[in-house]
């Protein structure tokens, strides 16, 4: 199976107290897009 699309909640799972993503968030994000999956 081949993903194609990863729909994410930006909730405080994914992010920290200040609303941002932590860095594995971010580069996990970067490398499903480098992959060519739809984020």
């Amino acid at each position: 199976m081949t993903i194609k699309l990863l729909a994410v909640d930006m909730d405080g799972t994914l992010l920290k107290s200040r609303n941002e993503m932590t860095p594995k968030v971010e580069k996990a994000i970067q490398r499903a897009i480098q992959k060519g999956i739809v984020v």
